[in-house]
């Protein structure tokens, strides 16, 4: 393992972040590794941000999370941010989902909501899918698998 690394308590055994025990996995670790009154963000590792939405990420308050566009407009759980009290409020309702092999980011967002905070994700956050060109106010690598997304990601954090 490399120095400063954390490790998981579980597996997702294959490619992928999904299960509950990935979601809460993740909400654990977060917590473990904050103090309280601290902001966390929650972001996959091909997220690029401007500086203006790193910074909208550290206003206090309720939960925030982007909007992605994937067949249809909704909020997407790959990127977020809490204050480290509702990170903590939004595990503890994680053990009461139903089990499935849901995307993490989805069972987190449905955490969060849970939460009497919730979560809020104006339409003017938006973070667009990049395959080249202009970033925007933040970016990500295209939903599918499909193409040589390593060197696209070399593209987009260069």
């Amino acid at each position: 393992m490399p120095q400063g690394a954390v490790s998981a308590h579980y597996s997702t055994l294959g490619r992928g972040m999904y299960g509950n025990d990935c979601a809460s996995g993740i909400l654990d670790g977060m917590i473990q590794h904050s103090q309280d009154g601290e902001r966390l963000v929650k972001t996959d590792c091909d997220v690029w941000l401007s500086g203006e939405a790193a910074k909208w990420l550290t206003h206090p308050g309720k939960a925030r999370a982007m909007n992605v566009y994937h067949r249809r407009w909704q909020q997407w759980g790959g990127l977020w941010s809490a204050g480290r009290e509702q990170v903590i409020s939004a595990r503890e309702h994680a053990d009461s989902l139903t089990r499935c092999r849901c995307a993490e980011s989805h069972l987190n967002l449905l955490c969060l909501h849970a939460t009497s905070q919730g979560c809020e994700a104006p339409a003017s956050a938006v973070i667009g899918q990049w395959s080249e060109g202009e970033r925007g106010y933040a970016a990500m690598l295209p939903i599918h698998r499909r193409g040589e997304r390593s060197q696209k990601a070399e593209d987009l954090f260069v």
